[in-house]
């Protein structure tokens, strides 16, 4: 399966790279169109949907109003906040709500901090919502609306488009992959696998469901010797499951995929160290 994994990789790789001058000759026309030179992702409706669509945005836009007790439109007018959970950049881009704050000091880390912070206050109070808690029930608090409100963008988008006459419609270029995300996505995938493997391994040895050790040690690794040092640490958890014996799904910016899959001996080394694993380690 491991074999299977590096093939589906090196493949992904290459066409990767056989799609890069496509995609970067795209980008260029893109960018003149739009000034828009980053990732594109297309929303695709057909003509029947169009009357569902509009019965759906009338609805949603009243329970809106009611809820937020400010218009839709009034909303978008102001907001700086986006929410795009497919975006590689959405934990370092400060206008994104997923953005994570941190710096190469403490004060940097602080004063990161505080930007968020001052933005997620006004985002709230633009849509009349309460301002107290910590910065994560904040963050919380308004990421619901914003689920919401793309929601709203796109049934809008596909009725627009239907009225345009092009809602079972695309252009060649929208066709084609993200590189980036293919890039992410296999590598997240290798990641979750060589984690999984572990996992499994490790309560196989030890007779119990447990994973307490194993991931103690794998978050000191990746913290220490990929992500971080020793003098400056990060702060990865492995995404376990509700019980807490097995290994979810890993999901990372493609700056710390990249980190993981440039360093990732060092948690083969560590998964694969016994004997009998020499040629798991020496396919990995």
């Amino acid at each position: 399966m491991v074999s299977i994994f590096f093939d589906f990789y090196i493949v992904a790789l290459h066409l990767s790279y056989l799609l890069t001058h496509l995609y970067l000759i795209i980008a260029v026309i893109r960018a003149r169109k739009k000034n828009r030179p980053k990732c594109y992702h297309w929303s695709v409706g057909d003509e029947t949907s169009i009357a569902s669509f509009q019965q759906q945005l009338e609805e949603q836009l009243d329970l809106y109003l009611s809820n937020c007790g400010a218009t839709f439109n009034e909303v978008q007018e102001k907001t700086k906040i986006i929410y795009d959970p497919c975006k590689v950049t959405r934990q370092s881009n400060q206008w994104n709500i997923d953005y994570i704050p941190d710096g190469k000091t403490d004060d940097e880390k602080i004063m990161a901090t505080w930007c968020f912070s001052n933005p997620l206050t006004t985002e709230l109070m633009l849509r009349r919502q309460p301002l107290y808690g910590s910065l994560e029930d904040r963050r919380f608090r308004l990421k619901k609306y914003l689920v919401v409100e793309q929601m709203l963008k796109i049934i809008s988008q596909a009725i627009l488009r239907g009225a345009e006459g092009k809602a079972a419609l695309m252009l060649i270029m929208q066709a084609i992959p993200c590189i980036m995300h293919l890039e992410n996505r296999v590598g997240e995938k290798l990641i979750t696998v060589l984690l999984s493997m572990g996992a499994e391994q490790f309560q196989k040895q030890r007779g119990s469901r447990s994973l307490t050790r194993f991931v103690t040690n794998i978050q000191h690794i990746v913290n220490t010797r990929i992500l971080g040092t020793e003098a400056r640490p990060k702060q990865w958890r492995v995404p376990l499951n509700e019980k807490g014996d097995s290994v979810n799904k890993v999901s990372l910016s493609n700056k710390k995929t990249r980190l993981f899959i440039d360093n990732i001996s060092c948690l083969v080394d560590y998964i694969f160290s016994a004997p009998e694993d020499a040629e798991l380690r020496e396919v990995w």
